[in-house]
């Protein structure tokens, strides 16, 4: 019996190390990042200024709706956090967060929904309002279908695929992370 996704996407996908390094790998733009294997060698990293505050810490494993995921300023903050592997992400200013569903069968015939805008609760950090059509303009609604169909392409996924990206003040689209299932995002 075949399941979808496979269990190769399942590991990549759930795993924010793995995750990077996919997109790194198959040349999909996403936030530059440094890895970790404990929040310990941010720290470290910290004091031989290799990093600097701010930046976007997030858990390697178990990370989900904002969960895992935090904006870190200060030493305070970093040291609230759990000393597990993780990944830190240039703190990005963005214009919105847009997300492109995908659904690609078995043969590989692959269509999109439209693209999405998303508004997220400040404190929860979980999404509010999805707005159908984004407020972009077509020429970045096409440059997002096409990294979200890239992305698809790249994990082969069969079924549906939640791409959700960032679109920064200079018009760049950063994949943030993905959801293959049907996904609060569409």
């Amino acid at each position: 019996v075949q399941v979808f996704p496979t269990s190769k996407t399942i590991r990549t996908i759930q795993n924010k190390t793995k995750q990077k390094l996919f997109y790194t790998d198959h040349d999909i733009p996403t936030a530059p990042y440094s890895r970790f294997a404990y929040t310990d060698e941010v720290k470290t990293a910290l004091k031989h200024e290799t990093l600097i505050f701010p930046f976007v810490w997030k858990s390697a494993q178990f990370g989900y709706d904002g969960m895992g995921v935090k904006i870190v300023k200060t030493y305070t903050d970093l040291d609230a956090l759990p000393n597990v592997e993780c990944v830190v992400e240039e703190l990005i200013p963005f214009k919105n967060e847009l997300a492109v569903i995908v659904a690609r069968n078995l043969n590989g015939e692959i269509k999109t929904y439209p693209v999405v805008e998303m508004e997220f609760h400040p404190e929860a950090n979980q999404v509010e309002y999805v707005i159908c059509p984004a407020r972009i303009s077509k020429e970045i609604a096409t440059k997002a279908e096409l990294i979200a169909l890239k992305v698809a392409n790249a994990f082969k996924h069969v079924g549906l695929l939640a791409v959700e990206m960032f679109l920064t003040h200079d018009n760049e689209i950063l994949v943030n992370e993905v959801a293959p299932r049907p996904h609060n995002s569409g």
